[in-house]
């Protein structure tokens, strides 16, 4: 039996490689291992098996919910002109606004306009702070579906799937009807 410093030792080491982005919830589940581990001793055998039972499970729904917010942050869209940042909202689902462009104004000086969209009530409102994806869920492992994303350069909306296929990199599709039928922009976390 590894005595129980060693292992508190080794368990941290294997943490420093975590790839969590929220540091201080994986140094609590530390925490919370460290103290599992050095008095499960104590209990009786049919409750350590409960406890350790009960104990994989909140590991497991952590690991859930922390991949459903694996996309949070600020992203460059395909043309790395502007940065969405991606929130989640009180109803569990994720929108973007635009919150920085590289030309926010247009050649008049003014701030650009959304005047590209269907609606005339809504052609004046400035497109930066305009929120251009609504509704999103997770899915699956690195999916979010059922979303709409709306092109201010184009007026037009569409539904939406995301897909994190690394880290720092995010693939919208839009399409209209079938997924199929639609177009993939690649998105890259900004990092700066």
């Amino acid at each position: 039996m590894v005595p129980i410093r060693e292992r508190e030792v080794s368990f941290f080491m294997a943490l420093r490689g975590c790839p969590s982005r929220n540091t201080w919830v994986a140094f609590f589940w530390a925490y919370l291992y460290l103290i599992f581990i050095k008095y499960i001793k104590l209990l009786k055998k049919s409750v350590r098996m409960k406890t350790l039972f009960l104990f994989s499970f909140l590991c497991f729904c952590h690991n859930l919910i922390a991949q459903s917010d694996a996309i949070i942050g600020e992203w460059y869209n395909n043309e790395k002109d502007a940065v969405i940042a991606i929130t989640k909202t009180a109803d569990n689902t994720f929108e973007g606004h635009i919150i920085w462009m590289k030309n926010p104004n247009d050649e008049n000086g003014s701030p650009k306009v959304d005047h590209l969209n269907p609606d005339k009530s809504l052609q004046t409102r400035p497109r930066l702070g305009l929120k251009i994806m609504y509704d999103f869920q997770h899915d699956e492992e690195n999916v979010w579906d059922d979303g709409e994303i709306y092109d201010p350069k184009s007026g037009n909306t569409y539904k939406g799937t995301m897909t994190l296929s690394s880290e720092n990199s995010l693939d919208l599709r839009g399409y209209v009807g079938l997924p199929i039928f639609g177009r993939t922009s690649s998105w890259s976390r900004k990092l700066d």
